[in-house]
């Protein structure tokens, strides 16, 4: 168990102890398309939602300028790769395997004309839902200024980075320790600013990053609200008095002992009882709500504060934040767009986050209709 600051220990291999398989692929995966409210992929919802992510809210016809064809602005602008290659073929319900290794080719992408002669950009999201909420506020406020704004999906951050160099996006939404990952397995920053920071140095020329978002889509631990009464628990180093009485909730997976023995290396807790469920899903919920358990939640689910479930925080960092934060290449990106991007960045928090996911999971409003009328609340629009 390491001692004193966390991030002094960091290492590519305690990367992967800590879980680095799951905040970067199944917090991508699992929790990221919970167009329905659950951790399972909703192919139908997110291709009926999808349609209107960047479309204006009026009935006015556009030129769609990779085909060349006149339509309704309503034209889809997000392809949904939740089953092409690439991604698992398994529900990651039940397994926790990691993203393939394969760089997909990035989907067509369609722009939304905004102007008559305004600049063209082409925003990258990886084809959840989370990705597509905050992918879909980072557009709209750049549709208010203006900008004719195009979404194509890219499910990889190798794919990602290359569409970038190649010219065939200018911003990308990425997660920032999954990033720092890609760039430097050991690199050792944990806290966001610290990540950030180290993204920008270890970047190849020509890529920037913003400022990332206070909202973040980590793995954390959750136990329900009369779990944390009874047991007193406001962090994973209280779990240690009550092992024997607390069921630890895991994915059967081989993503799950990597769990464990970070739990085992960085808090010196083994649970003596566990329990297999899906990840982040409807019956680890259930589970946690049960009884006194402990469980996997993701940190933009709704369903954390639906439930009045308590995260437990996390001082030794053995789960890595994921902060968004867009990734910027070439030089269509203008100050004015740089200054536009982060004011909404600045103002995502995991809350706000977690009510936009509940509208659009509820039906309250497409994602650009909920993107709209939270841009608006926050002086953004």
């Amino acid at each position: 168990m390491p001692t004193g600051n966390g991030a002094t220990s960091l290492t590519g291999w305690r990367r992967w102890i800590a879980g680095i398989g799951l905040l970067t692929s199944v917090a991508l995966f699992a929790t990221a398309c919970q167009v329905d409210g659950t951790a399972q992929p909703n192919a139908e919802a997110v291709a009926s939602v999808q349609a209107s992510s960047l479309a204006e809210n009026s009935n006015t016809s556009s030129t769609d300028e990779s085909t060349g064809s006149s339509g309704p602005s309503t034209t889809s602008t997000i392809e949904d790769h939740s089953t092409s290659p690439g991604r698992p073929t398994t529900s990651p319900e039940t397994s926790l395997t990691p993203r393939s290794p394969t760089s997909p080719t990035p989907s067509p992408s369609r722009t939304i004309p905004t102007t008559a002669n305004g600049p063209t950009v082409t925003i990258a999201d990886d084809g959840f839902a989370v990705s597509i909420m905050v992918t879909t506020l980072w557009a709209r406020a750049l549709v208010s200024k203006g900008v004719k704004v195009g979404i194509r999906t890219i499910d990889d951050t190798a794919g990602q980075v290359a569409a970038l160099k190649a010219g065939q996006v200018d911003i990308v939404q990425a997660y920032n320790s999954g990033l720092l990952n890609y760039l430097d397995d050991n690199a050792n920053a944990v806290r966001q600013s610290d990540v950030d920071a180290a993204i920008a140095a270890k970047l190849p020329a020509g890529l920037t990053v913003l400022q990332s978002t206070p909202a973040r889509d980590d793995v954390q631990l959750v136990v329900s609200a009369a779990t944390a009464a009874k047991y007193k628990l406001h962090s994973i180093t209280d779990l240690a008095g009550h092992l024997s009485e607390l069921t630890l909730l895991l994915t059967d997976d081989k993503s799950a002992k990597a769990f464990t023995n970070g739990l085992s290396n960085y808090y010196g807790l083994t649970f003596p009882t566990t329990k297999t469920t899906d990840f982040a899903g409807p019956k680890m919920i259930a589970a946690i709500k049960a009884g006194p358990s402990v469980g996997l939640m993701v940190a933009s689910q709704y369903q954390i504060d639906d439930n009045r479930f308590v995260v437990l925080t996390d001082p030794q960092h053995l789960f890595l934040t994921e902060n968004f934060i867009p990734l910027i290449g070439g030089k269509k990106i203008t100050p004015a767009m740089r200054a536009t991007l982060n004011a909404v960045s600045a103002k995502l928090t995991v809350a706000a986050l977690r009510g936009l996911r509940k509208k659009v999971a509820n039906g309250e409003g497409t994602f650009t209709e909920v993107a709209d009328a939270w841009l608006a609340s926050v002086g953004l629009r």
